[in-house]
C-alpha cells in the first residue's frame, strides 16, 4: 500500500494554520488512512495552533516539529528525515486546498514515468484593486506557462504553493536557498520522466496587498530563481520567460480598468527585475531566512 507524507511549512501563521490543515485531514478521505502530515513551524505560537487542530478533528497520524526559522528550505530538510510516505506532498501554512486535492495530486504517480507533479493556483485577492489583480494575473500566466510546456512535454518548474514528488532518500536541500521549489524541479527533472501540471488539485493562495509586501515576496522567489543558476545550468526562469509572456497581461484584462491595471503592471516587473539582478550581481540579499509578508496573512 502506497503511504503519502503531506509537508506544511508554516511561521507566525496560527490563525492560519488550521484551515491548512483541516482541508486536508476533512477532505481525501479515500487515502487519509495512508496519509501522515508533517508540521514544521518556527514558532510556539502556530505550533500550538497545529496541535490544537489535530486534537480538535481527533488527527493522530502527525508529526509536529520545530525549527529555529532559519528559512522553508531548512523546515523541509527537517521534514525530509522524518517523512514516511512513499510520495511527498509540499504546501504551506497560511493557505488552503481544494477538495481532495491531495487524492487528485499523488495520482499521476501511478505511471513510473513522472517524478513531480504540481497543483493549480488560484489567488483570493479582489481584481478589483490593484495588487489583487496583479496576483490573477500572474497565477494565471504561470498556470498557462506551465500547461504549454506539458504540451509540448518541455520542462516547467513546479509551484511550492502545492506540489508532489517522489521520496528521494538522503535529500538535503542547501542552506540559504530562497526558491527552494525551483531547485528541486531542476533536481529533479530528467529526459526520462515528465512532470505533471493536474489543474483538479487546486491550491488557495492570498498574495500582497501593498507595494513593498509584494516587491519583499517577488524578489526573494524570483530572485531564488536567478540564485539557482549558481546549481543549474539550465535555469529556465529570468527576465526573458517575462518577454516571452509579455501580451498576457494585456490579453488577460476584460475591461477599461483591468486594461490600466496590466499597463502599470510592466514598470513594477521591471522595476523588480533590477532589484533582483542588483542584488544577484552584488550578493546583498538574505539567504533564505523567513520575510513575514504581512499583508498575504488575510
Amino acid at each position: 500500500m502506497v503511504k503519502y507524507s503531506v509537508i506544511i511549512t508554516s511561521y507566525k501563521e496560527p490563525d492560519l494554520i488550521p484551515k491548512a490543515i483541516e482541508s486536508i485531514i476533512l477532505s481525501n478521505l479515500s487515502i487519509i488512512n495512508q496519509t501522515e502530515l508533517l508540521v514544521v513551524c518556527g514558532d510556539k505560537l502556530t505550533y500550538k495552533s497545529a496541535l490544537d487542530t489535530f486534537k480538535k478533528n481527533n488527527f493522530t497520524n502527525y508529526q509536529l516539529l520545530k525549527d529555529d526559522a532559519r528559512g522553508k528550505s531548512q523546515a523541509l530538510n527537517i521534514a525530509f528525515n522524518k517523512a514516511k510516505g512513499d510520495i511527498w506532498i509540499m504546501t504551506d501554512g497560511d493557505m488552503y486546498l481544494s477538495h481532495d486535492a491531495i487524492v487528485s495530486i499523488v495520482a499521476p504517480f501511478k505511471d513510473k514515468t513522472v517524478s513531480g507533479v504540481t497543483g493549480n493556483i488560484r489567488s483570493l485577492e479582489n481584481k478589483t484593486l490593484f495588487f489583487g489583480y496583479y496576483s490573477h494575473v500572474f497565477t494565471q500566466a504561470a498556470n498557462y506557462y506551465r500547461s504549454m510546456q506539458q504540451q509540448k512535454m518541455r520542462f516547467f518548474p513546479l509551484s511550492g504553493y502545492l506540489y508532489a514528488i517522489r521520496k528521494q532518500e538522503n535529500l538535503i536541500l542547501p542552506d540559504g536557498l530562497r526558491a527552494e521549489d525551483a531547485y528541486l524541479s531542476h533536481l529533479l527533472y530528467k529526459d526520462s520522466c515528465k512532470f505533471v501540471l493536474l489543474n483538479e488539485a487546486v491550491a488557495y493562495v492570498n498574495f500582497p496587498k501593498n507595494f513593498n509586501d509584494l516587491i519583499m515576496q517577488k524578489t526573494r522567489s524570483l530572485g531564488g530563481n536567478v540564485q539557482n543558476k549558481k546549481y543549474f545550468k539550465d535555469n529556465s526562469r529570468n527576465i526573458m520567460q517575462d518577454l516571452a509572456m509579455f501580451l498576457f497581461p494585456l490579453t488577460f484584462a476584460k475591461n477599461l480598468r483591468e486594461l490600466v491595471y496590466s499597463v502599470f503592471i510592466y514598470p513594477i516587473r521591471l522595476y523588480l527585475w533590477v532589484i533582483i539582478y542588483y542584488r544577484h550581481m552584488t550578493n546583498n540579499y538574505k539567504l533564505g531566512i523567513w520575510d513575514r509578508i504581512d499583508s498575504s496573512k488575510y
